[in-house]
């Protein structure tokens, strides 16, 4: 009997070694494909030293969203003033504004039974983190250009796609060029704090309007170079959701007094206790969606013993998602991540906190929700002693996925290969919150993608020190924004 198993388990392992070492010889990625685009005959009339010229002005502009919401009317007032002045053909488009510094504009169709396009940008950007300017390798506000960079807060997050986008529109209405679509351009002004005062506020009025653009665009995705390990080739990510953004306040209770004779347990020491407990826990995690379709897509590209495993998901999942569970930015696309990021307690070294209060940012995966969230930190400190609340932020659940297999995806995913042949195009998942989440109620196809190169170095300047963004990104993110626009507005584009 012994030996008959034996036998059995052999020749199991002999033909899922046969199995899986065909799949993986008769792989084959799936490809988006286009003819390169443009060739020079075809190159539109984008003036490269103007692209250059407003963005690294646009960065002197402090237009800073800070957590309390608060900002500098001022900086808000005279960037809109030089928006208007650099960009005098879009300024003219008859325009709805926002909570004063948001603004929707209308490019007018000739066929307004269509359904329109919306383009989407936003131009307030985060702070510095006070103290940390003199390791900026230019000043952070000035706009400086060095090393084929621009350099500033904002650069890459996101002035520069939104002063790109802008110059394209405003360049091809001064060409002569009428869409067969609507085009709305919204300029969000406080993305960075959730879009209350912008992206909300215009998407109600879009759905009032009954507006139901069939193509949305916003930032997100990028053009990553040598950020996913064993893809030497540039890959075009191309957001098609998008994680929830959520943060839950832990309040710790002390009793306070002179730090001389502290208690056995402070009010830090306890919500030390606790953040340690939750930073140890990890939500459920899972190769599936836009994900596994990114990495399906790589297959061919990767080295022998990844295609391997790509080509026998159905056996190797496991294993990936451990080498996936390993790198910060892989690991973000499979779970529900977790960061504490403030902390509260005492106002003097010398004086016992009376309470100690920290604030933890989760982005939502979209197998989960904010429920799962409350759940999972309450289960995991299991402490009465700390008060778990929402904290005073925004926080929305993870978005729905947009469709990449009709018509709108393949002219986005055409569009970018044609543009970026140098590049994969995938589906991604987008792990930053954007403004294009409050349009879910209106438009079905959203597409996440800011058109520039990120390497690892440049990432860490997100939100980060030495925020640039090379100078050759900007002339083919303007080529994108105009085959897009140009393709988009085309009554035959979708068939609708």
């Amino acid at each position: 009997m012994l030996k008959r198993l034996v036998q059995v388990a052999l020749a199991a392992i002999v033909v899922v070694a046969v199995v899986t070492i065909w799949r993986a010889s008769t792989f084959e990625a799936p490809r988006i494909t286009a003819e390169p685009w443009p060739s020079p005959e075809q190159a539109p009339a984008i003036e490269e030293a103007k692209l250059i010229a407003d963005l690294a002005k646009s960065i002197t502009f402090k237009t800073i969203s800070n957590q309390s919401n608060e900002i500098d009317e001022g900086e808000f007032t005279r960037f809109l003033a030089w928006y208007d002045a650099t960009f005098p053909h879009v300024s003219t488009l008859p325009v709805e504004v926002f909570n004063t510094y948001g603004r929707v504009y209308k490019w007018e169709g000739t066929r307004p039974d269509l359904k329109p396009i919306l383009m989407m940008g936003h131009y307030d950007v985060v702070p510095v983190v006070p103290g940390t300017e003199d390791i900026w390798q230019e000043p952070p506000y000035a706009g400086h250009i060095r090393d084929g960079f621009i350099w500033g807060r904002g650069a890459m997050d996101m002035k520069g796609p939104t002063i790109v986008l802008s110059n394209v529109i405003d360049r091809m209405i001064a060409t002569g060029y009428q869409p067969e679509r609507t085009v709305y351009l919204a300029l969000h002004q406080d993305e960075e704090v959730g879009g209350k005062l912008g992206a909300v506020a215009m998407a109600a009025w879009m759905a009032e309007q009954g507006i139901n653009p069939i193509l949305s665009v916003d930032e997100g995705g990028a053009i990553a170079a040598g950020i996913i390990p064993g893809v030497e080739q540039d890959v075009a990510m191309i957001g098609t959701g998008e994680k929830g953004y959520y943060s839950l306040e832990l309040i710790a209770p002390g009793k306070g007094g002179h730090s001389s004779m502290p208690p056995k347990k402070t009010a830090v020491g306890k919500l030390a206790a606790a953040l340690v407990k939750l930073e140890n826990s990890e939500f459920d995690g899972g190769l599936a969606g836009p994900v596994r379709d990114m990495y399906l897509a790589l297959g061919d590209t990767v080295p022998a013993y990844q295609k391997y495993l790509l080509a026998n998901l159905w056996i190797a999942q496991p294993l990936i998602e451990m080498a996936m569970e390993a790198d910060p930015s892989a690991n973000a696309t499979l779970r529900t991540t977790i960061a504490p990021t403030m902390l509260q307690a005492s106002p003097k070294e010398n004086v016992l906190a009376i309470e100690a209060k920290a604030i933890v940012n989760f982005r939502i995966h979209p197998h989960d929700s904010k429920q799962v969230v409350r759940d999972h930190v309450r289960r995991v400190i299991n402490d009465p002693e700390i008060k778990i609340q929402e904290a005073q932020s925004f926080g929305d659940e993870p978005s729905p996925f947009s469709d990449t297999s009709g018509p709108v995806w393949n002219l986005v995913s055409t569009s970018v290969a044609a543009v970026y042949p140098q590049a994969i195009v995938v589906p991604s998942l987008t792990v930053g919150a954007t403004d294009s989440r409050h349009y879910k109620e209106v438009s079905d196809n959203i597409y996440r993608l800011s058109p520039m190169r990120v390497t690892e170095d440049l990432r860490g300047g997100i939100h980060g020190t030495n925020e640039r963004i090379a100078v050759a990104d900007l002339k083919p993110m303007a080529y994108l924004y105009w085959r897009l626009l140009d393709r988009a507005t085309k009554a035959d584009a979708f068939s609708d």
